[in-house]
């Protein structure tokens, strides 16, 4: 059985639109843990003891960190599945 054109192409754009989405969703997730480290190193470079302001980006950073988690475990890993071939159309005589 051969495959049209359009059944290919149909497929491609699917698994295209699919990495866009991936690449999209990991491009975040590397902002993010970016964003994550810039906040730490300014906690880590706050002198003397905890302050409210301290506790605060403690707490932004647990709640970013919650959402990171979530938004990798969205993210699919499943493998995309093979085009469905065309079925040639049977002759009626």
């Amino acid at each position: 059985m051969a495959t049209t054109p359009s059944v290919i192409q149909a497929w491609a754009n699917n698994e295209g639109a699919a990495l866009t989405s991936i690449a999209t969703a990991l491009s975040a997730i590397s902002a993010g843990i970016t964003a994550l480290d810039t906040m730490i190193t300014n906690f880590q470079n706050s002198p003397g003891t905890l302050s409210p302001s301290d506790q605060a980006a403690l707490d932004a950073i647990q709640t970013q960190s919650a959402a990171l988690v979530a938004q990798s475990q969205a993210v699919s890993t499943t493998p995309p599945g093979t085009p469905v071939p065309a079925v040639p159309a049977l002759k009626t005589s």
